[in-house]
């Protein structure tokens, strides 16, 4: 948004019904140019609007990729909200109804809403687009004065819901866990691997592992219990299996992560 307002702020452009600057007389460039000064505007484009519409196209395509991003986070928040992942769920108030027919319903409303910006937004963007190409360089099909407004009352709708959303999101830590154990450690799978490769051939190893997996889940027996009944496993597995099977423990550098994201945006902003 930062780079393409450099381009938007040079469309401040009164050449008139051809661009030849003919209603503005003889001064029509200088007057043209005091006017976007005095509108906090930089020099205007040389050429005329009318046949190059690619800055207001381009205007609707970053809102419309913004408002997948910010989609996604709903559709996101929208699933884990799910009774059978229930990981997430919004905070509402008392007197709210879930639904005429499900009294125990708890619709995510906020979520919902935020993919349907998502969704929207890009429509509009795209009769943005198809405005690049007009009759005579002057036709006025698309309406794009119309469309640009539009777009950007969806687009700041879009994040004062998105902020809502945010704000009124609950996190429920005790599903987080019951759902990572539910497949008895199988997630963490690959750090056994990588353990393991320590002390017997790699191959043989992501081979053994795999066995163990395939077995857990052909005889409903557990991971853990598989893995250990693995005459070959077993040996290095039976003093290290609880730690590395924890998912509390094998984290990676998540936290640097997020922390080097947020000091990143910051320094952007």
């Amino acid at each position: 948004m930062q780079e393409l307002q450099k381009r938007l702020d040079r469309s401040g452009i009164l050449k008139g019904a051809v661009g030849t600057h003919l209603g503005l007389g003889p001064k029509g460039i200088l007057v043209e140019r005091e006017v976007s000064t005095q509108l906090g505007l930089d020099t205007p484009y040389a050429a005329d609007w009318h046949g190059s519409r690619d800055v207001f196209a381009e205007y609707g395509q970053v809102l419309a990729l913004v408002s997948k991003s910010y989609a996604a986070m709903g559709a996101e928040v929208f699933r884990l909200s799910m009774t059978d992942i229930g990981e997430l769920s919004e905070r509402q108030a008392k007197a709210n109804v879930g639904s005429s027919t499900m009294p125990h319903k708890k619709p995510p409303r906020w979520p919902e809403r935020v993919i349907q910006h998502g969704r929207k937004i890009p429509r509009l963007a795209e009769i943005l687009l198809d405005d690049v190409e007009n009759s005579f360089e002057r036709d006025n099909t698309s309406g794009p004065n119309r469309n640009i407004e539009e777009i950007s009352l969806e687009a700041a709708a879009m994040m004062r819901t998105t902020k809502s959303m945010l704000k009124n999101m609950q996190i429920n830590k005790d599903r987080m866990r019951q759902n990572l154990d539910e497949t008895d450690g199988m997630i963490m799978a690959q750090r056994v691997m990588l353990f393991l490769s320590e002390h017997i051939d790699w191959t043989l190893a992501e081979e053994q592992v795999r066995a163990a997996a395939h077995k857990s889940i052909d005889t409903n027996m557990g991971f853990r219990d598989a893995l250990l009944a693995d005459p070959m496993l077993a040996p290095h597995l039976r003093t290290t299996l609880d730690d590395l099977l924890n998912p509390e423990t094998y984290l990676g550098l998540a936290r640097e992560q997020v922390d080097l994201t947020i000091a990143n945006i910051k320094e952007i902003r």
